[in-house]
């Protein structure tokens, strides 16, 4: 509804036997398009508003997506990063393993060599011992 009441200007002259009526439309139709556009002008932002919340809503929708995503991908690189530290430390054990391995080989094999060199040097000391003691006696 544009308006309950209509104001009219309007002018009355002529006598009271013949009485002339004009209207002043043109006032009566700038009064009606004020009003008109004071309706449309309430519409408008009306509207305005309601897309302006719907495009709010929007946006705030797509940067929980966003957000998801990002969490997402967080905790996927946070995963990969765990497989590759857990994978590096399975390597780095492997690699004190095998050292100390070799480093036990090492070592027996010094010390075998250590144990024949003593028998050894013992050996010749009998043999000496005993040609000493053959020469003597």
């Amino acid at each position: 509804p544009i308006g309950e009441t209509i104001k009219v200007l309007a002018d009355i002259s002529g006598t009271v036997e013949k009485p002339v009526i004009k209207l002043n439309l043109g006032q009566m139709g700038k009064d009606m398009l004020s009003g008109l556009k004071d309706q449309a002008l309430d519409e408008l932002n009306k509207k305005k508003k309601e897309l302006e919340d719907e495009a709010r809503k929007k946006i705030e929708a797509e940067k929980q997506k966003q957000l998801q995503r990002l969490d997402n991908e967080k905790a996927k690189l946070k995963n990969t990063a765990n497989e590759k530290e857990a994978e590096a430390r399975k390597r780095i054990e492997a690699e004190k393993a095998r050292i100390e391995a070799e480093k036990r080989k090492v070592e027996e094999e010094a010390k075998r060599k250590a144990e024949e060199e003593k028998n050894k040097i013992k050996n010749e000391a009998k043999e000496k011992g005993k040609d000493i003691f053959k020469k003597r006696f």
